[in-house]
């Protein structure tokens, strides 16, 4: 499940214009984290990467975006591990499912889906 509106009404007691604003905020404020952790990944600082996955994957936490928790912990999890290597190789797959994640709440903030 790419995003739980349901969920995300549940945590902000079923205000759905305060939910609205933060999804609206989301959709500035994921591609910009993304941009980030794309840049420090361009280099080789591992501690950066796995500090920028580690936001981005609060950030999906606490917009009930579970599959983009998940591949955020994975990129987390493999950059504290050291393994470079396997970090970069999940940037395309998290970048995959950042899209998709907004397009789902673009859909949602727009009464599509």
């Amino acid at each position: 499940m790419l995003f739980d509106k349901s969920a995300l009404l549940e945590n902000f007691d079923d205000d759905e214009e305060f939910a609205q604003s933060i999804l609206a905020d989301a959709l500035t404020e994921i591609p910009k984290e993304l941009e980030k952790l794309q840049a420090v990944c361009a280099g080789d600082d591992i501690m950066a990467i796995q500090h920028h996955a580690h936001t981005i994957k609060g950030m999906a936490a606490n917009l009930c975006t579970p599959e983009l928790r998940d591949i955020c912990l994975k990129l987390e999890t493999a950059a504290k591990g050291g393994d470079l290597e396997s970090a970069l190789a999940l940037l395309s797959e998290l970048e995959q499912i950042a899209r998709m994640t907004q397009e789902a709440i673009s859909h949602s903030i727009n009464g599509t889906a």
